[in-house]
């Protein structure tokens, strides 16, 4: 696995880990 697919991945795990984040704050009143 080249290093820039491996940065790829971390990018989009953090970026959903962002998102999955802020989807609680959202629904958790």
């Amino acid at each position: 696995v080249s290093p820039i697919v491996e940065d790829v991945r971390n990018r989009g795990d953090a970026a959903v880990i962002e998102l999955v984040d802020l989807t609680f704050d959202f629904f958790s009143f």
